[in-house]
């Protein structure tokens, strides 16, 4: 996984023009970091990640890119993905609640079965 964390993020920091690109070896150190910090995380949110600062999401960062940088952005995108995760969850919460809502009784016990097995 190590090796596939430096390929993504050479790969994604080669979308950056910037005067002060990260070295080889502040890449390594920076993998490193990423598999023991963000243990739980995968490669593919790493991507998206690259991919949203790209975009712009993140600002312009046209002096340079750096180790505090790409934690600071992934620190923001762990944020919208907690975000977007509690969205999806309240918008399941609202639509069980207005179904239950309408239930009649017979979908009621229905209901209550599929839950205590």
């Amino acid at each position: 996984m190590y090796a596939e964390i430096v390929a993504v993020i050479s790969r994604g920091l080669e979308a950056f023009n910037v005067k002060q690109p990260m070295t080889p070896k502040q890449i390594e150190i920076f993998a490193e970091d990423f598999l023991e910090v963000y243990q739980y995380e995968s490669v593919a949110d790493l991507k998206v990640c690259l991919k949203h600062a790209r975009l712009g999401y993140y600002g312009s960062h046209y002096q340079s890119i750096d180790s505090l940088t790409l934690q600071t952005w992934f620190k923001k995108y762990l944020d919208e993905k907690a975000q977007a995760r509690e969205q999806r969850h309240q918008e399941v919460k609202d639509v069980t609640s207005t179904a239950l809502n309408f239930a009649t009784p017979e979908q009621l016990k229905e209901i209550k079965s599929r839950i205590n097995e």
